[in-house]
């Protein structure tokens, strides 16, 4: 496995830095993602969703008040399936019941990737490749953050 280790202990180009210019959390995944896009030589990492497919999917699910919120801040595919509730309720306005719900649907559906936005606010952005170079490895299991080289204290700690 590609060994993992935070920004913090790397030359340059760590989270921390995105924070300190008072980036909000939903858009230093953003950066983030649209990196790993970048070193990948892809348009894509989890879901081809336009903001547009984004929205027609709120709606869907019935979420289309929180519709605005997603547009201002051009949630994608690939953003969407990287929110945590966390994330939900505090950069786009959701009640905790509402985010809850939203990431339910996006685990029932098979599209959460939430574990990737988590690695990127803990400074492991360089092992969002970890999830195209294998990806069958099942990051819920016992010790398979650990054995990709997160610490155990974040591990342990679900990196949240």
């Amino acid at each position: 496995p590609i060994p993992c280790v935070p920004w913090q202990s790397q030359a340059s180009g760590h989270d921390q830095d995105l924070a300190e210019l008072g980036l909000s959390s939903i858009h230093r995944i953003k950066i983030q993602l649209e990196l790993a896009k970048l070193r990948r030589g892809t348009r894509v990492l989890f879901s081809p969703w336009t903001p547009k497919g984004v929205t027609k999917w709120l709606k869907k699910m019935g979420f289309e008040k929180k519709k605005s919120a997603f547009k201002e801040n051009a949630v994608d595919g690939d953003l969407l399936c990287c929110l945590s509730a966390k994330i939900l309720t505090a950069d786009l306005g959701f009640t905790p019941a509402q985010s809850e719900k939203l990431v339910g649907f996006l685990q029932k559906e098979g599209l959460s990737r939430e574990i990737c936005g988590a690695m990127v606010l803990k400074g492991y952005s360089n092992c969002l490749d970890v999830f195209f170079e294998n990806p069958e490895i099942d990051l819920s299991a016992p010790g398979a953050l650990i054995k990709l080289g997160i610490s155990p204290e974040d591990a342990k700690l679900g990196l949240m």
